[in-house]
């Protein structure tokens, strides 16, 4: 009987025409014709691990017209064939193996010879070969068929090698500060291999997370009034789970979302009363000088800024003087822009300007006596004088002069 045997779930199908000699019921015909028959060959698994013992199973199909009555395959180099052979051929086929090969054969004259469209399952054990990179290697499949001059497919059917543990790609990082969310994505390549079976990253300190599959998408966020600078470790494995060694991003995602503070200090004459509410009170001569700190991106030189009351915004530059204002309370706003975009919420110093002197009344001395003449006083008089400072910061103190020499500072 014909092998009628129909293989399931081919890999990879390679074919090859040649052309046979016509062989009529096992008699040869003195008159006869050019015939080709051709093999299309399947093999499983088409991608093992190196180094690895494995069952490999060949589904063999005689696409015809002719007959065939003879079948060796042969291992790649590296690849050591071991066990038995098991095939669905009929008990007339002599089957053997050795390390590098298995054949089977039957006399070209056996009902058992496999027909067109008869496929032949042949099973064995074999340990694949250990190459230093993941490797394509070919078997050959020889099928002769029963004409007279026994032409011979030579067909190749391939099992990959995977040694190598996948490797991971990273989308591209900025190298400068941010103020908003990184999106990341890290992708698995393992090349001509098994595939990938997950991709492993941490951000930062944080916990582990695993992604199945060939890509991980993930965002890298920073709260709001926060400055953060993060790094990721990541690394995939394959479905023969061979770990990659893990990769560590050299440059750090730095996100900014903390906004500058500026300082404001003063150099000249002021006063400032007590309590929360009290007055802060300067000459018209104090300067005013601004400085800006920012933990992140940083501040550049010409973005902080002020303005004066209700007046135009100023970038700063130096140390600036309420000069040409009136004497009263003015307001001096001051904010600053970080690197990144980052806007200071602006604070505000409210000043009064005290630019006039204070106003001295009459001076009492006592005793005191004026004879018409000459004003006396006695060695130790008590002298007094009334000051006033109502419309400013207040009166600090008084001193007493005699002749142009002081004689006495009275402080409040």
């Amino acid at each position: 009987m014909a092998n009628n045997i129909f293989a399931n779930n081919f890999k990879k199908v390679f074919t090859i025409a040649l052309t046979a000699t016509l062989i009529v019921s096992g008699f040869f015909v003195a008159s006869f014709a050019l015939a080709a028959h051709t093999a299309t060959v399947t093999v499983d698994p088409i991608i093992v691990k190196g180094g690895t013992s494995g069952t490999y199973i060949f589904d063999i199909t005689n696409d015809g017209p002719d007959s065939v009555n003879y079948i060796k395959i042969t291992a790649p180099s590296g690849f050591l064939i071991q066990g038995s052979l098991v095939t669905n051929l009929g008990s007339e086929w002599v089957c053997s193996n050795t390390n590098s090969y298995v054949l089977c054969q039957v006399d070209y004259r056996s009902s058992q010879i496999i027909l067109s469209d008869g496929t032949v399952t042949m099973t064995f054990s074999a340990i694949s070969a250990g190459p230093v990179g993941d490797t394509a290697y070919n078997w050959t499949v020889f099928s002769y068929d029963i004409a007279v001059s026994n032409y011979t497919d030579s067909t190749t059917v391939q099992t990959t090698v995977d040694v190598m543990a996948p490797t991971t790609g990273i989308s591209e990082i900025p190298v400068s500060w941010v103020n908003e969310d990184i999106s990341v994505i890290l992708t698995c390549d393992d090349g001509i291999g098994v595939g990938c079976k997950e991709i492993h990253y941490t951000i930062s300190d944080g916990s582990e997370v695993v992604v199945a599959g060939s890509v991980a998408n993930f965002n890298v966020s920073c709260s709001e009034g926060n400055v953060c600078k993060t790094s990721i470790t990541y690394y995939s494995i394959d479905n023969f789970d061979q770990v990659e060694t893990p990769e560590k991003t050299s440059d750090l995602i730095r996100i900014d979302r903390q906004a500058p503070k500026t300082d404001i200090e003063t150099e000249g004459l002021t006063y400032k009363e007590e309590g929360e509410e009290g007055r802060f009170y300067i000459a018209l001569d104090v300067k005013f000088t601004l400085s800006a700190a920012d933990e992140g991106s940083g501040v550049s030189s010409t973005s902080t800024y002020y303005k004066i009351d209700d007046g135009t915004d100023t970038v700063y530059a130096e140390a600036f003087t309420l000069s040409g204002l009136d004497e009263g309370i003015h307001a001096i706003s001051y904010w600053s822009v970080d690197n990144v975009g980052n806007i200071e919420e602006a604070q505000t110093l409210t000043v009064f300007v005290d630019d006039a002197d204070p106003i001295v009344g009459e001076i009492i001395i006592e005793p005191f006596y004026f004879d018409g003449v000459t004003n006396y006083i006695s060695a130790t008089p008590t002298i007094s004088a009334s000051v006033n400072d109502a419309d400013g910061s207040g009166i600090a103190g008084c001193e007493y002069t005699l002749n142009g020499e002081s004689i006495g500072l009275e402080r409040k």
